[in-house]
């Protein structure tokens, strides 16, 4: 599996633990099956979406040449 992959489905659990599990318990909200449920693939997506970002713009940072003076 790719770095980023691996990273971007990890940044996805946690995202999904913080706001679709112990943010609602904190607040007193019942958990709901549905939101259980849509917040897997959603955050998931979202976690690699948000590593492919940053690997991108990293890379790309790392390969511009440098300028002459």
């Amino acid at each position: 599996m790719q770095e980023w992959k691996r990273n971007g489905l990890l940044t996805g659990a946690v995202f999904y633990i913080i706001t679709i599990v112990i943010l609602p318990v904190a607040g007193g909200e019942k958990l709901s099956i549905i939101k259980l449920f849509l917040g897997l693939p959603l955050w998931a997506i979202t976690g690699c979406a948000m590593s492919w970002l940053y690997n991108d713009r990293a890379g790309k940072k790392a390969t511009r040449p440098k300028r002459k003076r």
